[in-house]
């Protein structure tokens, strides 16, 4: 059992294929080593750590939504309460 939690992220809502940066933040500093984070089932790779965590998108080639989820390798697992979004975006 961890206090340690997601208390937001931005943005909420990603372009499909963006290879977008995300920020997310927590209640406290992160201590211990992440494993891994997933942002609506697609892999995010760690871009920084400070008082929040930035991530960078991999390839995503559909629209979707789900949460947050950062693996720490001590076995910690959190999830977001809110979604986040991948939409196709249009040009008008």
């Amino acid at each position: 059992c961890t206090s340690l939690r997601i208390d937001d992220f931005t943005p909420k809502i990603l372009p499909v294929n963006g290879q977008s940066l995300v920020t997310i933040f927590l209640n406290e500093i992160v201590k211990e080593q992440i494993e891994q984070i997933f942002v609506a089932g697609v892999f995010c790779s760690i871009v920084n750590i400070s008082n929040r965590i930035e991530c960078r998108v991999t390839s995503n080639d559909r629209p979707r939504k789900g949460s947050i989820e950062i693996r720490f390798v001590n076995s910690i697992f959190l999830r977001s309460r809110h979604s986040i979004e991948f939409r196709q975006t249009k040009i008008e």
